[in-house]
């Protein structure tokens, strides 16, 4: 009886397993040590961390000519919030607003933006627009008083003003009305 060596597969097989263990743990790796997805991760905690609390330092002023229903053009300072930092913490790192600053919030997809007032040191009025920047939905003195209390538009929103407490009475704003901006630096 002749026994047949199994050693000639076993050369064979050894190196291309190897090479298929290695390229494995290689994607593996990929997914779990992904730089671009830790970072993600540490910015979508934002202030919710409560070990760690990163502040933005706002830059002042963008100027927003905005153009108001049947009214002339105004300009407002505006910081423009657009990362998720400074998403997460809008106003919350400004002591106070003039009557003719605010914070214009771009959103990169419509949906129901839900704000609160946490951190907050002043009442404003939050005004939400679509992506035509039609007025949605407006929240009037929403009151740092009231947090955890959050406020809602009533339809998907691309943008949201943040302004002064009364912006929306002094200038008669109303859902519907279809505003204008160009903003420069």
């Amino acid at each position: 009886m002749k026994i047949k060596s199994t050693n000639s597969k076993i050369k064979f097989f050894a190196p291309g397993i190897f090479l298929i263990i290695a390229v494995l743990m290689w994607i593996i790796s990929l997914l779990f040590n992904n730089p671009t997805a830790n970072q993600e991760k540490d910015i979508d905690r934002g202030s919710s961390s409560q070990d760690e609390t990163v502040e933005i330092e706002p830059i002042l002023l963008n100027t927003m000519k905005v153009e108001f229903p049947g009214k002339d053009i105004s300009e407002l300072g505006v910081w423009v919030a657009q990362s998720p930092k400074e998403l997460s913490q809008g106003l919350s790192v400004v002591d106070e607003l003039k009557e003719d600053q605010g914070m214009l919030f771009v959103f990169s997809y419509l949906d129901e933006h839900a704000f609160w007032m946490k951190d907050m040191k002043f009442p404003i009025d939050i005004i939400w627009l679509d992506s035509e920047k039609k007025i949605v939905s407006i929240k009037e003195n929403a009151d740092p008083k009231n947090f955890p209390e959050s406020y809602q538009p009533t339809s998907p929103a691309l943008y949201v003003l943040e302004v002064t407490d009364g912006f929306t009475k002094k200038h008669s704003l109303k859902e519907g009305y279809q505003l204008e901006w160009n903003i420069t630096e």
